[in-house]
């Protein structure tokens, strides 16, 4: 069997351990109730990290994802166009049109189940400003995605 790394001389060996002696235990500078602990630092600003699984500090990371999601990059872009919805469009209503839909995606009519992601409710003339109750429907997620820019009159045939 081949000896495998580095061959250090004796004169090393000894300097390494002389060295290492200075910091193991109660005089290493992080030894703590008995343990020696690890320091994480920020890669971005060099800030000791409270989080072992984080690599940014809470400043930096906000910092670089600020804009990661907007504007053009939201796969929501509408060419600069906000989309406002309007007062009556609540949590409340949306939850009176699925009830008046029986918790029932109006396209495969699969039943909403307790605990899971509320259905969408979708405009069926895709104008968000217009919230009457008959342009509005219950769908299920997978049928939200699919009917995504098409004609729902298609659809509900």
């Amino acid at each position: 069997m081949a000896n495998k790394g580095i061959k250090f001389s004796e004169e090393h060996k000894r300097k390494i351990s002389e060295n290492h002696a200075n910091v193991s235990g109660r005089n290493n500078p992080r030894y703590i109730d008995g343990r020696s602990i690890k320091i994480k630092m920020c890669v971005v600003c060099g800030k000791i990290l409270n989080d072992y699984r984080a690599k940014k500090c809470g400043s930096c990371a906000k910092v670089g994802n600020k804009n990661a999601n907007e504007g053009k990059d939201n796969y929501n872009w509408n060419g600069g166009f906000s989309i406002l919805y309007p007062r009556g469009w609540t949590k409340k209503f949306k939850s009176e049109i699925r009830k008046r839909d029986k918790f029932t995606c109006q396209l495969c009519k699969r039943k909403e189940q307790q605990g899971e992601r509320n259905f969408d409710v979708h405009h069926l003339d895709d104008n968000k400003r217009n919230i009457l109750p008959s342009n509005l429907i219950t769908l299920c997620r997978s049928c939200h995605c699919k009917i995504r820019g098409l004609e729902i009159k298609e659809w509900l045939v």
